[in-house]
């Protein structure tokens, strides 16, 4: 009996690896790979993007996607001091920016920070100073590895943290929320995708730091 079990475990897990895998992007994980990578990326309407009206630039970010509005709004494949952190997704492929990397070696890019469900959260890399409130920390801890924008994928961060209990046990959904809301954490929304249960933020100057080279917010 017990040959029989051990024999069953890996089934066991290869059968759990592949529901994981299929539950991504609402049960349609490989959706995107149909229609070529310029399209999930968004670079394929790039040239026309540039080129329309600011009305037909409006109703087209009305109808994309976070990943998209990241990739050619936000632009961290080209804009320096503008990284992105994914809360919630740990599928970076489609995101364009150094992916991972804090430090670009061409300094002309912006780092797209993730982690996986086997990682510590970034969010933790710094412990609060004296004086220093847990939120305030979050924040700049993310400040330090060249982090400007927050992308919160709701639904994916409740599936992590309450339902598969795959990830960092330091991080509830509790605190999120009250981090995204708490003045010291100084983030300001900048789109809501309700549809797409996402929520994109900025982080704002901190007052007390010196003077820096950010640019102004993406809209």
């Amino acid at each position: 009996m017990k040959r029989a079990v051990l024999a069953l475990a890996p089934l066991s897990q290869a059968i759990r690896s592949f529901s994981l895998v299929l539950e991504q992007n609402n049960w349609l994980p490989n959706n995107r790979l149909v229609y070529g990578v310029g399209t999930a990326t968004g670079m394929a309407m790039d040239e026309q993007f540039r080129a329309a009206d600011d009305r037909s630039r409006a109703e087209f970010l009305d109808a994309i996607g976070p990943m998209v509005y990241v990739n050619m709004v936000i632009r961290p494949q080209e804009t320096p001091n503008s990284g992105v952190f994914l809360l919630g997704d740990s599928t970076p492929l489609y995101f364009l920016g150094a992916i991972g990397d804090p430090n670009p070696r061409d300094n002309s890019r912006s780092v797209v920070l993730y982690h996986t469900t086997w990682d510590c959260s970034p969010l933790l890399a710094s412990p609060a100073r004296p004086g220093e409130s847990m939120f305030a920390a979050w924040t700049n801890s993310l400040n330090q590895r060249g982090v400007r924008y927050v992308l919160v994928n709701y639904s994916e961060l409740e599936r992590l943290i309450d339902k598969s209990h795959y990830y960092d046990p330091g991080v509830t959904m509790e605190d999120v929320q009250k981090w995204l809301r708490a003045p010291e954490s100084r983030l300001s929304v900048v789109r809501t995708w309700r549809n797409a249960f996402s929520e994109l933020f900025e982080i704002l100057p901190n007052p007390n730091a010196p003077a820096s080279t950010t640019t102004g917010a993406a809209r």
